[in-house]
């Protein structure tokens, strides 16, 4: 819990409220059981909400003030997950969907749960997923950068995947009749291999058409083949030698280069954040780590 962030422990707490609610309507028996799971969280949130910390961080990087009042921020994340979600929303999700949709429709039809109320699911975990972006929006009304925007990408496709699924459900146990969906199982058995087969093929053209070079793969191929790879590999090597060696205390690194995101980041120069330098130092038992720009 002393580790976690906003983002996900405020979705966390609000998926469990909505689990409670919905035991305490339908199963008392389970809500019985698992109540408390849900003071945990709600508890843990509050003492790192409240913890110095929290404060010190807002002081330093925001002069101490936040950009909206509580409610303000929890309405423009709505407003910005609906944007968000309609602009993600384009034809390459649109097939992802299309071969997932096969596999989905042949796991909900041998589940007894009863797929009840799909808008309502839909409307609670999409206010769920809101909330991940309710805390940057609070304090410096933007939606996050960096990690942020990744955990909200990442999020956004489990949230679209997992009503898919709902849905799905919902339509083989309460729409179709038995017979009807007996005869989609049949369909979907049949030509299973032939439709991924070309929903995957244009899936493959969408991207090869679309944004290639943004993909994680293209880009890790990209350094791998310019040697950018190896270099960031080889330049930490030689760090580890020193980082290993007792008898250097007082550690000073140039930077490494080229670094991209997606091999994550570099210790930080003097001017930067230096936690991260802290950090190591501490794990490697050194005094101090320095990273000085090349002169």
């Amino acid at each position: 819990v002393g580790g976690d962030n906003y983002a996900t422990s405020l979705s966390t707490f609000c998926l469990l409220l909505c689990m409670q609610i919905a035991f305490l309507i339908w199963h008392k028996k389970a809500f019985k059981r698992t109540w408390f799971v849900v003071l945990i969280e709600a508890i843990s949130m509050l003492k790192c909400m409240t913890s110095p910390l929290t404060q010190t961080r807002i002081d330093a990087n925001f002069g101490g003030t936040t950009a909206n009042t509580p409610l303000m921020a929890i309405w423009l994340s709505f407003e910005k997950t609906f944007l968000n979600i309609i602009s993600w929303t384009d034809i390459k999700m649109i097939l992802l969907l299309l071969l997932v949709l096969p596999f989905a429709w042949k796991a909900v039809r041998r589940v007894r749960y009863s797929f009840r109320m799909p808008a309502a699911f839909t409307m609670l975990s999409f206010g769920v997923y809101s909330s991940q972006a309710t805390a940057t929006l609070y304090v410096d009304n933007n939606m996050g950068g960096g990690r942020q925007c990744a955990i909200l990408w990442y999020f956004y496709v489990l949230w679209i995947v997992a009503n898919e699924i709902y849905w799905c459900g919902w339509i083989a146990g309460r729409i179709l009749k038995p017979e009807k969906s007996e005869k989609v199982d049949n369909l979907t058995q049949k030509y299973l291999l032939r439709y991924c087969g070309v929903v995957g093929v244009l899936l493959a053209v969408a991207v090869l058409l679309g944004n290639v070079q943004q993909t994680s793969s293209y880009r890790a191929y990209r350094m791998w083949k310019n040697g950018w790879a190896q270099a960031y590999g080889e330049g930490w090597e030689e760090r580890f030698k020193v980082l290993k060696d007792d008898s250097v205390k007082d550690v000073v690194f140039t930077p490494l280069y080229p670094v991209e995101l997606i091999m994550y980041a570099d210790l930080q120069p003097e001017d930067g954040y230096t936690w991260v330098n802290v950090a190591c130092a501490d794990y490697y038992g050194k005094e101090s780590i320095t990273v000085v720009t090349e002169q």
